[in-house]
């Protein structure tokens, strides 16, 4: 890593915005609103899709299958919007 003389800063980085700065700007929207209501959406499909599996049995219960896996996958979101509603709420 090469160094500006006096400072001892890395190349490329400084404290003046503008200036090869790195990170300094915000993302200006909120991502965890709708990765939030994405996992109710999948929540509210795997439950439509039980409820179609059961009304369907014996042969609709391979539905299920489908139904585990979007409330899955609604759970996981869930846990991505928390963590995204964390880092978007960090002052620094």
């Amino acid at each position: 890593m090469s160094y500006r003389s006096r400072d001892r800063v890395p190349v490329g980085v400084s404290g003046e915005v503008g200036r090869g700065t790195v990170g300094t700007a915000a993302p200006a929207g909120r991502l965890s609103p709708l990765v939030r209501a994405s996992a109710v959406g999948y929540l509210i499909l795997g439950v439509i899709v039980g409820a179609v599996a059961f009304s369907l049995a014996p042969w609709g219960l391979l539905l299920l299958v489908f139904a585990f896996v979007a409330v899955l996958v609604a759970f996981f979101l869930h846990l991505m919007a928390e963590g995204l509603a964390t880092i978007e709420e960090d002052a620094s």
